[in-house]
This record gives C-alpha cells, structure tokens and sequence, in this order.
C-alpha cells in the first residue's frame, strides 16, 4: 500500500486506484494530463487510464487499489467511473474521504485489527460511491465491452500463455480487427499491455514476498529469467534485483 518507488513508467490496468500524498510532494499523470499533488490530496484513477508518477524526495504516500469488476458488479453498472481528485479540485470537499483514509493508514500501520482496516476500506468505497460515482455514464457499446471482457480474462489468466489470435477467437473477431480495437480502447497494443500487466505483478511480489526472482519471473508469466530482465529493465530502468534491494532498504 505505501509507495515505495521514487516514479513509473505510464502504464494502465482495470483495478481503480487512489493515491494518497501524506507527506511532501508527488507528480501524477493521467492521461496527457499532471498535477501536483501535496500533503492530504486524494487522486484517483480511473480502470483503463494510462497513468504514472514521480515522486518527491522525503515525500510519504500510498496506493489503494479497488477492484473494477467487483464494484460494478456490487453497483450493478455495465461501466463505473468516478471524479475524486483534490489537486485538481481542491474547493471541493474532501473531509470524509481523508477522515476514512488517516483512519485506514493507522491500522495498516499498525498491522493488528485486519477486519477494522477491511471495515474502513469497504467504508471508503461508500464515501466514494456517494460523492464521486458519475451517475450519468453512458454504458459502453459492444465494441468497448468486448475490449472490457478480454482484460478482464488477461488480469485473472495473467501467468498463463496469452495471445491476440485466442482473444480475437474469444470475441468472434478476426485477429486485425480486434488488435486495432484493442489499440483505440486502451491506447496500447495487445502485447504491450499483457506485458506491462505481468511487471506489475512481477514488481508488486518483488517488494511485498520473498520468492526468487527466477520464481516470480515464471509465476507471473514470462518464459524465461531473461525475457523478465529484459522486460523489467525497459519499463523501470533497473533490474529486478537492484529494484528488490532499494525497496527494502
């Protein structure tokens, strides 16, 4: 939850994610967009935003990720987005969002009551849901829902073989059709976006277990301990090992 990268490369994924600044200073971009967010401002992403961040020296934030398809399944909704970003709006009011936030980093920090920390997160939601949701969302064409469904399976089937041909398939599509729609719905190419989705597992497992990188590589869904390094290198400038060792320190 707390980040511990000084920056990322643009990237996206179907999780909705709120960043948090707690301390100091933080660049966040969404789209061709960037704010500068500074102590107690709330940004969020919305599923499919390219986004990415830098981060200021002696600066303490955090990530929450909510998972797309369980809200909008719980709201009932073919498509889910929400307006919550402080430093872009900050006359709003954000009090309850920060109120359930503090309260939230107080538990995790101290790593005891699980099912009150869950309570909160659940509570954020609700805070969210109330204020923030865009009730006048249009439902996403067919078009957009079939881009939808394949992310979907590509977030759940991330460590397996994944090709354009077997989505193609799976959305009765011919393969060009569906990877120049794949492209105009999330702004990356089909295999761009499985890879930038396996490094963000591969970089989460990094920080947060203890597995061999040769392990994470594999379960994440490279072919080799090669092809991961490559990878990795390319998005985050670094190796996995080096990137390993300046989270932990």
């Amino acid at each position: 939850m707390i980040i511990t990268e000084s920056e990322n490369t643009l990237h996206l994924h179907t999780d909705i994610e709120i960043i948090y600044v707690m301390e100091g200073e933080m660049q966040i971009r969404i789209g061709e967009k960037t704010y500068a967010a500074g102590p107690q401002d709330i940004v969020l992403i919305n599923s499919g935003e390219k986004h990415s961040f830098r981060i200021g020296k002696d600066t303490l934030a955090c990530r929450i990720l909510l998972d797309y398809f369980m809200l909008k399944d719980a709201l009932n909704r073919t498509q889910i987005t929400f307006t919550c970003n402080s430093a872009a709006d900050p006359e709003k009011d954000y009090s309850r969002h920060r109120y359930v936030l503090e309260a939230m980093m107080d538990q995790y920090m101290e790593k005891s009551k699980i099912f009150l920390f869950r309570s909160l997160y659940y509570s954020f939601i609700e805070v969210l849901k109330e204020n923030n949701l865009n009730e006048d969302t249009e439902d996403l064409p067919e078009t957009g829902m079939k881009v939808r469904r394949v992310i979907r399976y590509i977030e759940e089937h991330y460590a397996e073989p994944l090709s354009l041909s077997e989505m193609a398939k799976r959305e009765y599509m011919s393969e060009s059709a569906f990877s120049r729609l794949f492209k105009k719905e999330t702004g990356s190419v089909f295999t761009e976006y499985v890879r930038s989705v396996r490094l963000e597992h591969a970089r989460s497992e990094l920080v947060h277990t203890n597995r061999t990188i040769t392990d994470i590589a594999v379960n994440c869904g490279f072919s080799n301990i090669s092809a991961f390094n490559k990878s990795f290198r390319q998005i985050y400038q670094i190796a996995p090992r080096e990137y390993r060792q300046n989270a932990i320190a």
